[in-house]
Order: structure tokens, then sequence, then C-alpha cells
């Protein structure tokens, strides 16, 4: 994130910030991060965040898996498949599929569920750094990117 940072001419934080998150999704739009041979450099999580950007703009769909529309868990399914690693369908599934973090050691491109007062998972997006969360496609008129409330059940994996 640093190295991208500076490339780009941003202050280097390494956390993915509001206007990191514009500049990524400028470069993956037009075709700027990617080495001459078409293929994406980088870490796992570097290709999250770029195939994230790429969808900016795409439309909520319920039951959504492709980019005629996405719900959430069919966003980060799809995100995650183009990056290299498949998940489950639904949400839930997600949840028990991944590895479990600290809020603390999220990393940006790492996945963040979202439980209901009963315990059980309700959304996931895709951590953006810097307490935001991805656009993740829950509802038809979410920002690109969404503070995230840390006092709410919230876990990393």
């Amino acid at each position: 994130m640093a190295k991208f940072q500076r490339r780009v001419g941003l202050p280097r934080t390494g956390t993915m910030t509001v206007n990191t998150w514009r500049s990524l999704f400028y470069a993956a739009s037009h075709g700027l991060l990617h080495g001459g041979t078409g293929k994406a450099t980088g870490s796992f999580h570097t290709k999250v965040l770029r195939e994230a950007a790429k969808l900016k703009g795409t439309p909520y769909r319920y039951g959504g898996t492709t980019t005629r529309g996405f719900d959430c868990s069919g966003y980060t399914g799809y995100v995650y498949k183009k990056a290299g690693k498949k998940l489950p369908r639904t949400s839930r599934q997600q949840y028990s599929a991944t590895k479990h973090l600290s809020r603390k050691s999220a990393k940006p491109g790492d996945l963040v569920f979202f439980k209901s007062g009963g315990g059980s998972v309700y959304h996931v997006g895709i951590y953006a750094g810097d307490g935001q969360e991805a656009l993740s496609r829950c509802e038809q008129k979410m920002p690109d990117v969404v503070l995230l409330d840390w006092n709410m059940p919230v876990m990393s994996g």
C-alpha cells in the first residue's frame, strides 16, 4: 500500500485512506495497475483491492453474483475469486470458511463480517483499511467506501 501511495504522490501511510481508494480506483479503471503482460502483480490482498476498485458503480441486485449486480456476499465472492481464492456463496458460509482475525490485525483486503445482536452473521464486506469498508453491495444506494463502526459486532476474517 505504501509503495502505491508513494508512486502516485500520496502521503505514505500504508493504510487505505479515502484518497488512496480513489487513486486505486482510478488506476484500476484506467489499466494502470498491471504490468506489460496484463497480469496483476502484488500480494493477494492487493489483488483483492484492485478487483474491488474495478467494480465501482456496479448495481445492487438481491442474490446477485455477476457484474450485472451483486449482493454483499456475491460481491466478496466475485472479488476473491478474481483475486485467486474461491469463497462459499453466503455471508454465513464465508464466515464459517475463513480464519478469524482480531480487528487490530485486519489488513486491507480482508473480509469483515457483521453480526446481529443474536450473534448470526448478516453482512460481509472487504476491509479497505483506515477503519473503512470497501463498497459491499448490501443496499442499493451505498457510498463507495463507508466508515466502519468498530463498536458494532464486527469480525475480520
